[in-house]
């Protein structure tokens, strides 16, 4: 969707539906963006990886060190995801700071292919979903 303003009224009575008509273009608009922005930050490595405000997946490699991937600062709402991709090791998955992860300091992918989503609650405590 494309936004395309109208021709301006000539008639000055018309000018508040006018700027109604366009700001609700405009919303449309945005409203199509918003939901389309399904694009996500994925990153891959294969050693130890501290995670960016702006990570949210992360692929690793594990086959030849056992990473550790260090979670970004959480706040309520933020959800990232790890992948241990090519195994032989395992991937650690630690909190930043004094929040958990799932209750522990720490959550292990231990096989290849072993994924795991958090979400960060509002204590701000991160959990499997």
């Amino acid at each position: 969707m494309k936004y395309s303003p109208a021709p301006a009224p000539q008639n000055t009575e018309d000018i508040p539906r006018y700027i109604y008509s366009e700001v609700r273009k405009i919303q449309q608009v945005l409203d199509l963006v918003d939901s389309s922005a399904q694009y996500v930050r994925v990153e891959s490595v294969d050693n130890d990886f501290a995670m960016g405000e702006w990570s949210n997946v992360v692929f690793v490699d594990a086959s030849g060190t056992a990473p550790t991937v260090t979670l970004p600062t959480p706040f309520e709402g933020r959800k990232v995801s790890v992948k241990n991709v090519t195994g032989g090791n395992a991937v650690t998955v630690m909190q930043k700071g004094s929040e958990t992860v799932e209750g522990a300091s720490s959550y292990a992918l231990s096989n290849t292919a072993d994924a795991v989503t958090l979400v960060c609650d509002e204590t701000p405590n991160w959990h499997v979903i």
